[in-house]
């Protein structure tokens, strides 16, 4: 594996503050592999899978 790039999520509903306005923006990593060139991403470990909500 080696680091293929990188991206940024913003972050910005949470339920437990849902009439305030708050933004989180989360950074992470892309590695790819050098055997099948397959990508990962890193997880937002908070973040609802395929969405700007947290859990």
């Amino acid at each position: 594996m080696y680091s293929y790039g990188a991206f940024s999520v913003l972050i910005k509903d949470f339920p437990d503050l849902p009439k305030q306005k708050k933004y989180i923006e989360f950074s992470g990593h892309r590695f790819r592999c050098t055997s099948c060139g397959e990508t990962i991403t890193e997880d937002i470990p908070c973040q609802c899978p395929f969405t700007r909500v947290t859990a």
